[in-house]
This record gives structure tokens, sequence and C-alpha cells, in this order.
């Protein structure tokens, strides 16, 4: 497996330490159709990673990772105070340690830093609460066939 399934593993363990009685979906999951009948739901998306050469063989990877949470809105005119718990449930959900450590691995770090780049509160159709987070994640990855291409 590499970093980046770990990463992704790691996150999805957290979330549902967090949520644990909720439906989880790679993507969107088909959601036009199915957001009135599985709830709550949380749908995550591995973006676009960008890798930058630190040295012949080594990589810094930056992998943004978007995480939504959707709900049934309580009260409809709550719908910005309900989000911001929701927000702030998904950040204490995430943000556990520093650089995102495996579960029982010593000295596990699987990234040397993340960060939130934005976050949403929406209401997605009547009465649904929406939220997300787009997460950048920094780890270094090898590129283990550089000795093999190297002339």
């Amino acid at each position: 497996m590499s970093k980046r399934d770990d990463i992704v593993n790691e996150l999805i363990r957290r979330l549902k330490l967090q949520f644990s009685n909720t439906y989880y979906f790679q993507g969107d999951g088909g959601v036009w159709g199915v957001w009135g009948r599985q709830l709550p739901a949380i749908h995550y998306y591995e973006m676009p990673a960008s890798w930058e050469l630190v040295k012949p063989g080594m990589y810094t990877v930056t992998l943004p990772i978007q995480i939504e949470y959707f709900t049934k809105l309580r009260l409809k005119t709550g719908l910005y105070e309900e989000g911001r718990e929701k927000l702030e449930e998904l950040q204490q959900a995430i943000e556990l340690d520093e650089r995102l450590s495996k579960e029982l691995t010593p000295s596990g770090d699987l990234a040397y830093t993340y960060s939130i780049v934005s976050d949403e509160i929406i209401e997605v159709m009547d009465n649904l609460l929406g939220v997300g987070v787009i997460y950048e994640i920094k780890f270094t990855e090898r590129f283990l066939g550089y000795q093999k291409y190297r002339h």
C-alpha cells in the first residue's frame, strides 16, 4: 500500500470513530436521489495531487482531500449555527495530532503537515445541511524505481 492509501485509510478511520452511524461514499456515491434516504452521510474526494521533486527519487506530495458531511437540518433558521457545529465535529475527528500518525504505529507519521484550504456551509436541498472542508496534506514519497531508470 502507498502512503497515499495509508493517509486516506487513516482519515476514514478517524471519521468513523466520530461519526459511527453514518453512510460513507467515495466521491458523490450517486447522491442525487439518495440524499433523502441515506443520511447522515460523509462523502470524500481525493483531488489531484501535486508532486514536487526534492531530490532524485524523493518527492514532496500535496494531496487535497475534500470531506463533506450531509444531514437533515434540525431547524430551518439554524443553518449556519448547525453548520458550524458540524464543521467543528469534522475538525475534531481529523485533527487528533499534528502529523496524521497511524494508530498503534511507533513514529508512524504519515504527513509532515496539513491545513484547511477552505470550508463551506450550505443548504443543498430543503432541510438538507451540507458542510464541507478541504484539507491539504503534505507528505514525502519515494519513487522506488529511480535507481532502475537512472542512466
